[in-house]
């Protein structure tokens, strides 16, 4: 089993607010459906069902489409997304101490012709940066599926969707960074 590798670092680290949303009018909905060090819930996912589709869910982020929206494959072969916004936590299994954490430098392409994307992110904690990455399908409904987060080069586990318009994409993911520790988080990408 491979962890992600760090670097040390020491910035300060805030929580990203999560782009502000009307729920049931928006297409994707992503957010903290748990709260986090007195960060409350963003998003109420069971009234939400009411109007969306459950995508994904980790420890405190989700991840919803529009049950009206239906995703079509672009006829562009590749596309490339630039991260817009995110939110990262990091838990020690052992003392059960949350860290938020920041994400930088992310990087989200797809390949339509091959039905493939691949991202990476930095993942920052005050005093350490880890780099993660992950490699996985499209399907055929525009969810991401990531592949097992200990499969080279992938070192997180990553499930999240398309827009139907192909304009935005959300994915949550997951990462253990060493025996103590697991990274959960959320991201929001535009084309």
């Amino acid at each position: 089993v491979e962890a992600a590798t760090a670097i040390p670092i020491t910035p300060a680290i805030p929580i990203t607010p999560a782009i502000p949303i009307t729920p049931t009018t928006q297409p994707l909905v992503w957010g903290r459906w748990e709260a986090v060090l007195g960060q409350g819930k963003e998003i109420d996912v069971v009234a939400l069902l009411q109007s969306h589709q459950l995508i994904a869910t980790n420890a405190y982020y989700a991840i919803l489409r529009n049950r009206e929206s239906t995703w079509q494959r672009p006829e562009q072969n590749t596309m490339g997304f630039s991260l817009q916004s995110a939110q990262a936590a990091i838990v020690d299994e052992q003392t059960r101490r949350v860290a938020t954490a920041a994400i930088e430098n992310g990087k989200l392409q797809l390949d339509f012709a091959k039905s493939t994307f691949s991202t990476q992110v930095d993942l920052v904690s005050y005093s350490e940066r880890f780099r993660l990455q992950a490699q996985g399908n499209v399907t055929s409904d525009g969810r991401l599926d990531g592949n097992n987060q200990f499969m080279r080069p992938t070192n997180m586990a990553v499930q999240g969707v398309l827009n139907s318009d192909n304009a935005t994409a959300a994915y949550l993911f997951q990462s253990r960074l060493d025996d103590r520790r697991v990274a959960s988080g959320a991201t929001y990408w535009t084309k």
